[in-house]
């Protein structure tokens, strides 16, 4: 079987035995193998590989508390991510990982959001809360409750890979 990212990239998407073809020999085996490939299916193939994108799911804050949107939390970048595509921060409840729906229409927050305003020195300060803020441009809203905010990293830089960039925590404001 030819795998494009092998070739190109010298690593590859096609690990698991059950995309392989010939290896559902047995009825058994074909069973396994179909219901593991309806479960990637629906799960969305897969998702993208590392090279493509990353994504950081969190419940703690910089603490190692719950996030709970009772709270006023502050992420501060001092370094933004470093990326060659884009990053984005898209905020889901903790209890059913659905989006939170929200006053101002915004489910993620990130470098290509409209009108949000960098720090002089051009770090970056989002606030996340359920309660809206008098300014909006770096609110990423958060329900009344549990949350799960994730990091989506779209072509990450080998800082992300090897761990030198290292994400900032969310920390009570």
């Amino acid at each position: 079987m030819f795998d494009y990212n092998v070739d190109y990239f010298e690593f590859g998407a096609l690990k698991g035995k059950e995309w392989e073809v010939g290896y559902a020999k047995t009825t058994e085996a074909l069973e396994e193998a179909s219901v593991l490939r309806n479960v990637a299916a629906t799960a969305g193939l897969w998702g993208n590989n590392g090279y493509e994108a990353l994504y950081f799911p969190t419940y703690v804050d910089g603490s190692g508390n719950q996030l709970d949107g009772n709270n006023v939390y502050e992420l501060t970048f001092t370094e933004l991510p470093p990326v060659d595509a884009f990053w984005s921060i898209t905020m889901y409840d903790a209890e059913n990982f659905f989006l939170v729906d929200n006053e101002i229409n915004r489910y993620s927050i990130g470098d290509r959001t409209a009108g949000i305003k960098y720090e002089d020195d051009g770090s970056l300060k989002i606030q996340i809360s359920a309660e809206k803020p008098e300014d909006t441009a770096n609110w990423l809203p958060a329900p009344k409750g549990r949350f799960r905010p994730v990091l989506r990293a779209y072509l990450p830089q080998e800082a992300i890979f090897n761990e030198t960039y290292k994400l900032p925590g969310i920390n009570l404001k």
